[in-house]
C-alpha cells in the first residue's frame, strides 16, 4: 500500500498565509534584476488557492501578507539609503512597505468580498480587472507608487511588451493577472475532459495574443525617412556624499567635461546629456560654472540637458528650490529649464506640507523640495547631415522618480515630444535591486509611446533605448562611462498615448460596477434572510 499522499492533499494542508508569502517572493523574483518574468505568469495562482481553500474568507490578512512580502522584496533599499542616517532610512522603509502592504491588505478584502457575494468564478475573472486598476489608482496622487506594478514583471520580456504600446503598464497588468486566473481554471478543470479543451484553448490563446502581436512590432521595419539625432549621454559615477564638497567643485565638473569628450569623439553629436543634480552648483547665480558650461558647448556645437538644483527668489528671505533640469544650446545664452513636478514622498517633500505648513519643520532628512507645474519641451536643433537645413526636434525630460509614472511621460508625447530624456542619480542606494528595476522602468516608457530615451544616471544604470524597448547602449553600476547612439525619433502617436488614460479610468469604473453589484446582492440576501 502507498503511504504517500497525493500531491493535491499534501498542497491543501500548506498554511494560506504561506501561500500568500510565496506569490509575493515569486513576484519579486519575476521583477529585475533577477527578472525570471515567467514566474509572473504562476505567481499568483497560490493566492489564488488560499482564498479557494478558505471559500474567500480572511482576504484581508492573505492580502496583506502578500504585499507585505513584494514590497519588502522591492524597497528593502530604502532601509540603506545613504542620504539621511540609519534610523531615518529604516523607518521610511518599515513605513513605506506597510502603508503598502495594507493597500494590498484592502484589496484582496475586496476580491474576497466579491468571492462570498457573487461566487468564486466572479471574483476569479474580475481579479485581473481589479489588480490592474488597482495598480492604477494607487499610481495616483501624492503618495503614488508604481515600482510594485506587476507590468514591471515584463519590462525585460521585450516580446509581449510590445502590447503596452496599445494600453500601456496597466494592460501588461491586466494580462499578467488574466494568465494566472486561465491557468489556474485549467489546473480546476484537469479532472473534467469535456471543459478541460476549451480551457486549454482559452489559456493559450491569452498567454499567445501579446507574444504574436509584440513578433509582428519588432520585425516590423521603421520608417527610414524620419528624423534621426545623434545623442550622446554621461555617467560621471561620483559619490554622492562627497560631491557637495566645494573644494571638490572643478575636479567634478572636469569630470562631466572629460567624459563628454569622450563622447564627442565618438560622433558628432546633437545632444549631450548630463544625470540628475549632475552640476553641484546653482548655475544661474555662479557665472563661472555657468560660462565654463556654455564655452564647452558652444567650443563643442552641441545642445546640452544636465540636472541642476535650482531656486527662485520671491521676497526677502522667501525661496522655491526646485529639482530641475537645464536646456543649454550654442546659439542662446537663455537658459531653459524645467521643474520636477512627481516629488519623492518624504524624500524630496513631506506630502500635504503646503497645506499644513507645520509639516515643514519636520525634518526626516528630506529635501526641501517645491513642485514644477506643468510639462517643458526643449527645441533641440539638429545638424547631422541626413536631416534637413535648421530642422529640429522637441523633448521632454522626467526626473529620477518621475520616469516611473506613465500619465506625466505620455502628457510630454501629446505635447509634441519626439525624445524623452531621463535623468536620475540611484547611488544612494548602492548596488541593490533599486537602480536596475529603475532602469527596466524606462523601456516601458519607451514602448508605451514608441518614444526612444536617452537614460543618463549619476552611477548606472545608463542607457540608450531605441522607440521600441531595445536597448542600444548601456553604462553598468558603479562604472564611469559614457555612451553615444544616432536614434530615430518618434514620428507618431500610439493608441496608449491617445487613448491610455481612459483605458485606466475603464478598469477602475468596470472594478467599482462589479462591487456595487457585489454590495446590492448581498443586502438582497440579508432582506431574505430577515424576512425567513
Amino acid at each position: 500500500m502507498n503511504s504517500k499522499k497525493p500531491i493535491a492533499d499534501r498542497i491543501s494542508k500548506i498554511p494560506s498565509p504561506i501561500m500568500a508569502a510565496l506569490s509575493g517572493l515569486l513576484i519579486v523574483l519575476a521583477l529585475p534584476p533577477v527578472s525570471f518574468y515567467y514566474l509572473a505568469f504562476v505567481a499568483l495562482i497560490p493566492i489564488i488557492y488560499s482564498l479557494y481553500k478558505d471559500n474567500f474568507y480572511f482576504g484581508f490578512t492573505k492580502g496583506f501578507i502578500f504585499g507585505l512580502i513584494l514590497n519588502l522584496g522591492i524597497l528593502y533599499w530604502l532601509g540603506v539609503n545613504q542620504g539621511t542616517v540609519w534610523y531615518f532610512a529604516f523607518l521610511s522603509m518599515l513605513g513605506a512597505v506597510l502603508f503598502l502592504a495594507v493597500q494590498y491588505g484592502l484589496l484582496f478584502m475586496l476580491v474576497a468580498y466579491i468571492g462570498r457575494s457573487l461566487g468564486k468564478k466572479v471574483a476569479l475573472w474580475t481579479l485581473p480587472v481589479l489588480i490592474a486598476g488597482f495598480d492604477f489608482i494607487t499610481s495616483r496622487g501624492v503618495l503614488g507608487f508604481t515600482w510594485n506594478s506587476l507590468c514591471y514583471t515584463q519590462s525585460n520580456n521585450l516580446i509581449p511588451a510590445q502590447m503596452a504600446s496599445l494600453f500601456g503598464c496597466y494592460g501588461l497588468s491586466l494580462w499578467v493577472v488574466l494568465v494566472n486566473v486561465s491557468l489556474f481554471s485549467l489546473i480546476n478543470k484537469i479532472t473534467n475532459h469535456k471543459k478541460l479543451k476549451t480551457a486549454i484553448v482559452i489559456t493559450i490563446t491569452i498567454f499567445m495574443i501579446p507574444y504574436l502581436f509584440g513578433g509582428i512590432s519588432l520585425i516590423k521595419k521603421n520608417d527610414t525617412n524620419n528624423p534621426k539625432i545623434k545623442v550622446g549621454l554621461v555617467q560621471p559615477n561620483v559619490d554622492p556624499t562627497k560631491k557637495w564638497i566645494r573644494s571638490d567643485m572643478r575636479s567634478n565638473i572636469q569630470t562631466l567635461f572629460s567624459l563628454s569628450d569622450s563622447a564627442a569623439q565618438k560622433t558628432d553629436l546633437d545632444l549631450l546629456v548630463w544625470p540628475e543634480t549632475a552640476v553641484p552648483a546653482y548655475i544661474r547665480y555662479r557665472s563661472w560654472v555657468k560660462n565654463d558650461i556654455q564655452d564647452y558647448i558652444i567650443k563643442n556645437n552641441v545642445s546640452l540637458i544636465t540636472g541642476v538644483p535650482d531656486f527662485l527668489k520671491l521676497g526677502e528671505n522667501e525661496y522655491e528650490f526646485y529639482n530641475s533640469t537645464f536646456f543649454l544650446t550654442p546659439d542662446n545664452q537663455q537658459i531653459e529649464s524645467y521643474n520636477k513636478i512627481k516629488l519623492v514622498p518624504f524624500g524630496e517633500k513631506i506630502p500635504l506640507s503646503n497645506i499644513f505648513e507645520s509639516l515643514e519643520n519636520l525634518n526626516l532628512g528630506q529635501g526641501n523640495f517645491d513642485a514644477g507645474d506643468s510639462i517643458k519641451l526643449f527645441e533641440v536643433p539638429l545638424k547631422s547631415q541626413s536631416n534637413k537645413k535648421d530642422q529640429s526636434i522637441l523633448c521632454s525630460s522626467a526626473i529620477c522618480y518621475e520616469s516611473g509614472f506613465s500619465d506625466l511621460v505620455s502628457q510630454g508625447v501629446r505635447k509634441g515630444s519626439h525624445l524623452l530624456v531621463i535623468v536620475t542619480n540611484d547611488a544612494w542606494f548602492g548596488n541593490t535591486s533599486a537602480p536596475y528595476l529603475h532602469a527596466a522602468i524606462a523601456r516601458l516608457r519607451a514602448i508605451e509611446n514608441r518614444i526612444p530615451v536617452v537614460r543618463a544616471a549619476n552611477t548606472g544604470i545608463s542607457m540608450i533605448i531605441d522607440k521600441k524597448g531595445r536597448l542600444l547602449q548601456r553604462c553598468g553600476f558603479d562604472e564611469k562611462c559614457s555612451a553615444t547612439a544616432n536614434l530615430e525619433v518618434r514620428s507618431g502617436t500610439t493608441l496608449y498615448t491617445r487613448i491610455g488614460r481612459y483605458f485606466n479610468w475603464l478598469l477602475v469604473g468596470a472594478g467599482i460596477i462589479v462591487l456595487i453589484i457585489s454590495i446590492w446582492k448581498g443586502r438582497q440576501e440579508n432582506k431574505q434572510e430577515r424576512l425567513i
